[in-house]
């Protein structure tokens, strides 16, 4: 086979610490194609999975739009690591180690990036022995984060500024660079191996899937690696081919080049990449957030793909053209879908998140006070600093008030930003400021508000929706003085043995070869998921056999309750038991088996509501409602025999409404089941189980981080749980022997669960970290500084715990069994959100108001304030109680990030620390 060449784009030298541009070849040779390959049968680590993603045809986006030409998305968010970039990423650290520019065990990677590309560097750096510091700009995700953190990357956040101020991310890579011995920034936004990646790889990928023809291709464009890779490669073999970039209003890839703020993610930027090649772009399309953000979720809803918000503005940008060049039935359109909705849970995939920006229809609720005006008359006032004021100064303003914000204005007195006590908490425990840092560092300018002076006026409805994502919203009023006028902080406002028939189940029957050219549907890209073999975790443990994991967490809604949802369905069909058009699929589940089911439901167009326990997490519920799914949540504490579990109300569901159809995964015989239930499911079978293995939460969950942590797999903590058991059943097997070990789901579902480094410390199951920087991290808590909280009976009224909120001003109170022992607690924000979303209603038992999920610290085993302020990383409050035996803890109060802020400013000032 020929070798494809491509000329270097002129670029500066790669690593920015040293002179290496001699090390550039001066073409870009690629090797032959992989996905002209056999996938081989095990994968020797999870970067032999990187590419060959599917192109898969759209089948109501474009016929709703009108369009007559066909379009394909390249479902490139189906990396491992969730994005394209996992392909550059792999491609630079390679081509770097053939150039002698990254030294195995010397080198330490360092890059800035909107995310992505350090999720993709980290995961290579984890597999292939590196450290890797990412530095990324503060507006990137939390998600992303943790995402990186969790691969074992240093992460350093930066302010939202210009590429050329010294504070961005790039220039405070360029200077870790020459600070770090070893640093080398590959710097993607100059490699010549990011255009690489794309034009050996993923151009490739597309011609072979439409045999070189194609019409018109979409990009995205950030570093311009993407973009310029596929259209280099597209211009030579398909010359027809009309190359889109996309490019959000506020950047200045493309004209009109006006800095704006934009909330879309990796694409756009504030300066033009090096790589951009104008002379292969045939057209440039500006988009916005609103069309992006809404395309994106058209693409979740409508055609099943879990896409980010980069993709619904390439297929916002890709309808506006094909009707501009008319493009006629025939011809062929190709989409780039970059990255994934992991990333993004809490941003557009969020409905709220979505509505108080204006981009969906505001949620109706039948409450009373929905609809009524915000008012003057109950707005809580906030106290104001100058900007010119010290952050001392802020600070006693703060105690002073007892607020937990102040609003920082300007010379004219307008609303500039505000500064939070959380927020001062988490700048100064993770030492990235101090006291002597100017006030504008510690400056929140990222929140909610709502304008009394703009009409149509906000509602209590449209407050009560941004109190569902933020723990505050400000109310201003821009009238035509300049003066400042209101403002507020808002924090209370046994089975059948039956053998399966494979010659009657065409659907689930499927040749293991390589993927097929186009899929007609995500469903298509259902199964045939990679074995990868381990490399490090069971050795560590002394463990001889051979073991291999396979990851099921790669089907196209990210776990392998895909499989048995499209099963259930093709079956159901196949026997009359759904009809389209007329069938409900309601199903009860702890949300994968949802999910799997709403992705095949908004495919084929069927109604689905799932019903599941309270516990499970948002980012799950927020991936249904994405999908169109409609979601019922019930008491986690009810047990399946009773009639408010999620068994007992689906099975209700399904004969009060018209249609209802209940799959029922736990009455029929499918082969993958959850982890765990209340009850014994109908298809289990304990004749073919020879061994079963007990697991805790501590063991699962510290296994799932091992797994990201030393082999790079991005999945979630039943995994942890499935690879605990294997090693302990795998110490009897020899060399040479073989352990295969079935990861279900990824870690998508729990960014903010085990993911996050605070939530594993605070239950125990990691260290809380040391950090000599600060000199009250170590020490103890006392109840002489704790915010005390008023208690009533577990028998009381809802009023009654109203009035004693309303009475005490506390931001909770204590709910207390007979003995006086804390059994949960009320607080407002919970109460507002079951009232709004009419779950609970006032003449409901106080039980069904009590949280009884929450963060609590026991003074009898000394807690410190490091632990606490680690807590309230993750939880608005922290509950102190005091166990006098080991059936009664009774309630002291609740520590907030006031609290323990105002504490350690006052000793600081006290001791002279």
């Amino acid at each position: 086979m020929e070798t494809n060449k491509m000329s270097k784009p002129e670029v500066n030298p790669v690593n920015d610490a040293e002179n290496m541009e001699d090390n550039l070849q001066d073409v870009i040779t690629c090797d032959p194609p992989a996905y002209l390959k056999e996938r081989p049968k095990i994968l020797k680590t999870i970067l032999d999975d990187i590419g060959n993603t599917p192109l898969l045809k759209l089948n109501k986006i474009p016929q709703q739009e009108s369009l007559e030409c066909d379009i394909y998305v390249k479902c490139e968010y189906l990396n491992h690591g969730g994005s394209i970039k996992d392909r550059i990423a792999y491609q630079m650290v390679v081509d770097a180690e053939q150039k002698g520019i990254l030294i195995p065990g010397e080198s330490v990677i360092i890059e800035p990036t909107s995310g992505n590309t350090g999720i993709g560097l980290a995961l290579v750096a984890l597999i292939k022995g590196y450290k890797c510091i990412v530095v990324l700009p503060k507006k990137n995700s939390d998600e992303k984060v943790n995402t990186l953190l969790s691969l074992g990357a240093t992460v350093i956040r930066t302010p939202n500024v210009p590429a050329s101020s010294p504070d961005s991310d790039i220039n405070v890579a360029k200077d870790l660079v020459k600070k770090t011995k070893g640093g080398v920034m590959l710097n993607q936004f100059e490699n010549p191996s990011n255009v690489k990646a794309h034009y050996c790889g993923t151009a490739e990928e597309i011609l072979w899937s439409l045999d070189d023809n194609l019409d018109m291709v979409v990009i995205g464009a950030g570093t311009c690696g993407t973009l310029i890779g596929i259209a280099e490669k597209l211009k030579e073999r398909c010359p027809k081919c009309f190359v889109v970039g996309v490019d959000p209003y506020g950047s200045i890839l493309a004209p009109p080049l006006v800095k704006l703020d934009y909330e879309v993610e990796g694409i756009g930027d504030d300066f033009c990449p090096k790589l951009l090649n104008n002379s292969v772009v045939n057209r440039w399309v500006k988009t916005d957030d609103k069309e992006s953000f809404q395309m994106a979720r058209r693409l979740i809803s409508e055609e099943g793909i879990l896409c980010g918000g980069s993709s619904g503005a390439a297929m916002s940008a890709a309808i506006r053209m094909a009707r501009i060049l008319n493009l006629k039935s025939g011809q062929r359109c190709v989409v780039i879908m970059p990255d994934s909705i992991r990333n993004y849970m809490s941003k557009f995939i969020s409905n709220p998140w979505m509505e108080v920006r204006g981009y969906m229809d505001l949620y109706k609720s039948n409450v009373s006070w929905w609809n009524e005006p915000v008012s003057k008359k109950w707005i809580r006032q906030t106290p104001s600093v100058s900007y010119n004021s010290t952050v001392t100064e802020a600070v006693s303003v703060l105690k002073q008030n007892y607020a937990s914000l102040v609003n920082v204005i300007d010379d004219i007195g307008a609303l500039i930003g505000i500064f939070t006590a959380d927020n001062t908490r988490r700048c100064l425990a993770d030492n990235s400021l101090n006291y002597d840092d100017g006030l504008d560092k510690f400056t929140v300018k990222k929140y909610y508000t709502v304008d009394l002076a703009k009409k149509p006026f906000a509602t209590l409805g449209l407050v009560s929706r941004m109190l569902d994502i933020a723990p505050f919203v400000m109310v201003v009023n821009t009238d035509p003085s300049p003066k400042m006028a209101n403002h507020v902080e808002n924090g209370t406002t046994n089975g059948s043995k039956k053998h399966f028939d494979l010659k009657n189940m065409p659907h689930i029957v499927r040749p293991l070869d390589r993927r097929p050219k186009i899929l007609t549907d995500m469903l298509n890209g259902i199964g045939n998921t990679p074995l990868v073999r381990l490399n490090k975790i069971h050795r560590e443990e002394g463990i001889e056999c051979d073991m291999y994991v396979k990851c099921e967490f790669l089907n196209p809604g990210g776990s392998v309750k895909d499989r048995i949802a499209y099963r259930m369905v093709t079956d159901a069909e196949q026997k009359g038991i759904l009809v389209p058009g007329k069938s409900v699929i309601i199903e009860p589940t702890s949300g994968n088996t949802g999910i799997g089911l709403a992705l095949a439901a908004a495919i084929k167009g069927y109604r689905c509501i799932i019903v599941l326990p309270e516990k499970m997490s948002d980012e799950k519920v927020n991936t249904l409602l994405a999908l169109g799914a409609e979601v019922i949540k019930t008491p986690t504490e009810a047990p399946s025999s009773s009639p408010e579990s999620n068994l007992g109300v689906a099975a209700r569901l399904s004969k009060e409404i018209p249609g209802g159809v209940l799959l029922d995964q736990v009455s029929h015989r499918y082969p993958v089941e959850g982890l765990g239930y209340d009850f014994l499911p109908e298809v289990l079978d304990r004749s073919v189980v020879d061994k079963w293995v007990k697991t805790d939460d501590k063991n699962s969950l510290q296994m799932a981080r091992k797994l990201i942590e030393q082999e790079g797999i991005l999945c979630g903590g039943s995994s942890g749980s499935a690879m605990w058991a294997a090693i302990q059943s795998a110490k009897m097997l020899k060399r040479g022997q073989k352990c295969v070990v079935l990861l279900p789901d990824n870690i998508r579902n729990y960014m903010t669960k085990f993911i996050s480094d605070p939530w594993m410390e605070v239950r125990g199951f990691k260290s809380v970290p040391k950090n000599v920087g600060l000199w009250w991290w170590e020490n103890k808590v006392s109840d002489e500084w704790i915010q005390k909280t008023p208690s009533v009976s577990h028998k009381s009224s809802v009023e009654e715990a109203l009035n004693a909120l309303r009475q005490s001003r506390a931001l909770l109170v204590n709910i207390v069994d007979d003995k006086g022992s804390i059994i949960g607690v009320f607080t407002a924000d919970n109460t507002r959100r079951r009232l709004a979303n009419l779950s609970s209603s006032y003449n409901d038992g106080l039980d069904k108001f009590t949280v009884k999920k929450y963060y609590k610290l026991d003074l009898s085993q000394s807690p410190t304030l490091g632990l606490v302020s680690r807590t309230l990383d993750i939880a608005p409050f922290v509950v102190i109680v005091k166990s006098e035996s080991p059936t009664l803890q009774r309630p002291i109060g609740v520590i907030t990030s006031d609290d323990l802020l105002f504490h350690v400013s006052k000793e600081k000032h006290t001791n002279g620390k």
